[in-house]
């Protein structure tokens, strides 16, 4: 589905991207066969397209014809016509559907992801699903499995995403007339290059190797995926018990807050400063969840059960209520008086 950027809204935009995968679960119902064309569309299966899976050179003027084209006179499947250019497979899925007949009616789209033919979300979610590798998958649980502070996880996620806030996103969503690092103003500040290759962060992560004593290799990848996951779901221990994934996500955060405090509060801080705020939130972050300290319990939650007290001898009490009442203005209220025995009980108004 052809889009034009220009004239249309963010939201269409991203559900004509979609459109590719989704085609895959439309699927045509034979009846007349005067509107399904039999190469382009899906009617035999779902996913399958004739034009797709023929094993030989389909001529140019059969290329858009319907279905009904392939009948014969008699109500037949004319398999004379096409059986040569499609594998025994899907001769017999053809074989299996009742040849379109002028006295049927029209031709009918309905969804093929699911039993009835009914669009659901939740079919149209597991049709898109199938396109993703299963490594994707791995990729986000070890963005939500990483060891550390939640926000961090958040942050993480941005990460994979591609929506940091980089003067390159900057410049893309129209924030920004500029897409130059302001740390180094050598290159485009991807998120690659903030945080890994730009030459203030290569003090960082050189220091943060030496003191957690991680062996260390160039990296070459150029993907932000590539170089993240593997380091995500790597548990070595590497200091005083520390897990590598979690001394490298929060690097990443530091990287970060330290990029954004020059930026946006010109503030700056030395490689040094930055490698000590990392170990000490790594530090924090590992005693509090490895402490063995319990918290004090709560006291356990009681019901009181609210109702009549009677005085004490020759003594009164008294109860009170009252309302109001804003649309016309009035008020009302009411108390009961009563002694010890609950027998002289008088009412006020």
């Amino acid at each position: 589905m052809d889009v034009k950027k220009s004239t249309c809204s963010s939201l269409w935009r991203e559900v004509s991207a979609c459109w590719s995968k989704l085609s895959n679960g439309v699927q045509w119902s034979i009846g007349n066969g005067r509107k399904a064309r039999f190469w382009l569309d899906c009617w035999v299966a779902e996913g399958i397209f004739l034009q797709e899976v023929a094993n030989d050179f389909i001529p140019q003027d059969w290329l858009h014809q319907t279905v009904d084209f392939f009948v014969t006179p008699s109500g037949d499947w004319n398999w004379s016509m096409f059986s040569y250019l499609i594998p025994e497979q899907y001769i017999l899925l053809i074989n299996a559907i009742l040849p379109p007949h002028q006295s049927y009616d029209s031709d009918s789209v309905l969804w093929g992801s699911s039993p009835d033919g009914s669009f659901t979300l939740k079919s149209a979610y597991a049709l898109i699903r199938k396109d993703f590798a299963s490594d994707n998958a791995t990729v986000w649980r070890s963005v939500w499995r990483w060891f550390g502070p939640f926000r961090v996880n958040s942050f993480l996620w941005l990460i994979i995403h591609g929506r940091l806030l980089t003067n390159v996103e900057r410049c893309r969503r129209h924030l920004s007339s500029s897409s130059a690092c302001q740390l180094c103003s050598y290159c485009d500040e991807t998120t690659l290059h903030v945080l890994r290759d730009c030459p203030f962060t290569a003090l960082v992560w050189n220091r943060v190797f030496q003191l957690s004593g991680k062996n260390y290799s160039a990296p070459d990848s150029l993907v932000i995926r590539d170089w993240i996951f593997p380091n995500l779901v790597d548990d070595t221990a590497v200091l005083d018990g520390v897990y590598w994934c979690s001394i490298f996500g929060l690097t990443c955060w530091a990287l970060w807050k330290r990029r954004n405090f020059f930026v946006f509060r010109a503030k700056e801080q030395s490689a040094e400063e930055v490698v000590q705020h990392i170990f000490a939130w790594t530090k924090n972050h590992f005693i509090a969840v490895n402490s063995t300290a319990v918290a004090p319990s709560r006291p356990a939650r009681s019901f009181t059960q609210v109702s009549w007290v009677s005085p004490r001898p020759s003594w009164i009490t008294i109860n009170t209520d009252g309302a109001y009442k804003s649309a016309s203005c009035s008020a009302s209220a009411g108390g009961l008086l009563q002694d010890s025995n609950a027998v002289d009980s008088r009412f006020l108004t």
